[in-house]
């Protein structure tokens, strides 16, 4: 960009050019007495202003832009996808104009590149689940292998009481047959929850839904967060399959052990074992010395205390969980445009899928949008709002920014006191000091 350029629209600009007039006659009534925010801003400065002999404005050594020239000068100084701060720096290096900061973050939240590579870390607050009606009505399962013999554990569970079978195969026909033994010994639930992996995203397993009368539920595409209960426990068995290990023993033969001590011992919600929340009745173990049929000196808690203890249980975990991540709700609407997160294959791969996307249908967290090419569900938190309109004139003319280049303050105050207050020792309040 050339001065010639700055002075062909400095000539057309009827701001500057009033200002150019004033600089050459001292008169500056017109910009004392306008309303216009702009105008009083320059005449505040006017002892700053200087006319080159090229015939363009200065304050400074900076030039004075021309409302029409604002967006290529952002643009220009854009030029590599320096951020904001350092697009900022560059351009009062060189010029000056109304409203710097606002049109300079309107910009650069418009640049789609900028967007897409730079990656926001937003974390949703919990949403907790309520606890169940009644014992075994909501399930939930999943998948933790293969380990090094070729092992899967199906892990299936319920009030906290997990039932684990030991697999070769994760293929509809192995899935569909243990689930259908742990159905009959436990019988059918209500709601069967599960992730979109195979072998519950084929039809054979719609069909199985379907002749048994259980509803199949799936959970967010790649949000394991959503059926954290098993997800949690492939932790905790994991942990158990190791150690076993380390111990040089079967960790077939471990994992029973360990889902013997696991159903008897109270859960911390609960406070009662999930063998006893489902059945009744409480799990003999190698620690019991004498069969205890029912529980001397105390009474058995209700399912009211029971859901009690879950829920506050449940929010102290939430509050606790929320504070320390810095979570925050989501303020995305339908209509909006976003980006999506992508996985990082190569180091020129970028954190945000390019291609933005409208949001079509929002329900809670569960966030559905689109583009030509297609259609994706996936979790607020993997969305970016992004602007896929470039900053225009109406916008410029509207910027205002408390931290600009041109409405500055003639006596700004400090907003601290420069000299500390002094006080009369204490010992001398009972004396009048002269």
């Amino acid at each position: 960009m050339k001065l010639n350029e700055f002075k062909t629209h400095t000539d057309k600009d009827p701001m500057l050019r009033e200002l150019r007039s004033s600089l050459k006659s001292g008169d500056w009534t017109k910009f004392a007495k306008s309303k216009n925010s702009d105008w009083k801003s320059l005449y505040k400065l006017r002892d700053e202003f200087t006319l080159a002999d090229t015939g363009i404005t200065l304050r400074n050594t900076r030039i004075l832009t021309p409302k029409s020239l604002i967006k290529r000068v952002v643009e220009l100084a854009h030029e590599g996808h320096q951020g904001v701060v350092k697009t900022k720096s560059l351009l009062r290096e060189k010029v000056c104009f109304p409203g710097i900061d606002k049109i300079v973050e309107s910009t650069i939240k418009s640049c789609i590149p900028c967007q897409a590579t730079v990656e926001t870390k937003r974390i949703e607050p919990l949403q907790m689940s309520p606890l169940p009606s009644g014992p075994w009505t909501e399930v939930s399962t999943d998948f933790c292998g293969p380990f090094p013999s070729g092992d899967y554990l199906m892990v299936v569970i319920d009030s906290r009481y997990p039932v684990v079978e030991i697999l070769k195969s994760i293929s509809a026909k192995s899935v569909l047959t243990r689930l259908d033994k742990i159905f009959a010994e436990f019988g059918i639930p209500c709601t069967l929850k599960s992730d979109n992996g195979p072998p519950f995203n084929g039809s054979e397993f719609k069909q199985f839904a379907e002749y048994l009368g259980f509803k199949h539920r799936k959970i967010t595409p790649l949000w394991p967060k959503a059926n954290a209960e098993s997800e949690r426990f492939m932790r905790t068995i994991e942990k158990t399959i190791r150690a076993s290990n380390v111990e040089s023993k079967n960790w077939k033969q471990e994992i029973y052990t360990f889902l013997r001590h696991y159903r008897a011992t109270p859960h911390c919600t609960t406070k009662l074992s999930p063998f006893e929340i489902l059945f009744g009745r409480t799990l003999k173990t190698k620690l019991d010395v004498e069969i205890i049929t029912e529980r001397k000196g105390e009474e058995i808690e209700t399912k009211t205390d029971i859901r009690k203890n879950d829920e506050k249980a449940k929010m102290q975990m939430k509050q606790y969980a929320d504070s320390k991540s810095g979570a925050k709700e989501n303020n995305l609407e339908i209509g909006d445009n976003v980006l999506i997160k992508q996985n990082q294959t190569n180091k020129m791969s970028t954190p945000y899928n390019p291609n933005p996307m409208e949001i079509i249908n929002k329900k809670g967290t569960l966030i559905t949008a689109r583009n030509e090419d297609r259609e994706i569900t996936r979790n607020a938190s993997h969305f970016k709002e992004v602007n896929t309109e470039a900053i225009n004139d109406r916008e410029i003319d509207n910027a205002e920014d408390k931290s600009d280049d041109i409405q500055t303050k003639l006596d700004p105050k400090p907003p601290y006191e420069l000299r500390r207050s002094r006080k009369a020792p204490k010992h001398l309040e009972d004396f009048v000091c002269d």
